[in-house]
């Protein structure tokens, strides 16, 4: 035999069912709210905390402190991660031709000259970087 529930029947539900499906709701829609908030509060403190951390690492740099290269290794600024990787590139092709070669050799000045541009390159993309931050 086939059932129905009360309200195909034509039963209304209690008043007591209702009042729980309403707190069951609205008790819901609370906690989403407090769970989205949660999330956003925590994903803005770790953008803050982020920000911070770019910013301390202008200062060292700014400062003297540090080296472009060596701030740009902490992976703390974004838009630096090429320029870091093609550096390494020619610095290790650097220290493997200087076993063979002299330093005025065509390819370590060679070498030289593009590890110079790429650490122009990062100073000044900092530079632009940190402006930003200190304006």
């Amino acid at each position: 035999m086939e059932t129905r529930d009360n309200f195909e029947l034509g039963v209304k539900p209690s008043n007591s069912f209702v009042q729980k499906l309403h707190f069951l709701g609205v008790t819901g829609i609370f906690m989403t709210a407090v769970t989205l908030t949660g999330f956003i509060a925590y994903g803005q403190g770790m953008a803050n905390a982020n920000h911070n951390q770019q910013q301390l690492a202008c200062n060292k740099l700014n400062s003297g402190g540090m080296k472009a290269e060596d701030i740009a290794s902490l992976g703390l600024v974004p838009g630096v991660k090429d320029i870091l990787t093609e550096l390494q590139k020619v610095q290790i092709q650097l220290a493997k031709e200087k076993l063979k070669y002299t330093d005025v050799h065509p390819v370590i000045v060679k070498l030289k000259s593009e590890e110079a541009a790429l650490k122009s390159l990062l100073r000044e993309r900092f530079k632009g970087i940190c402006q930003v931050f200190n304006a």
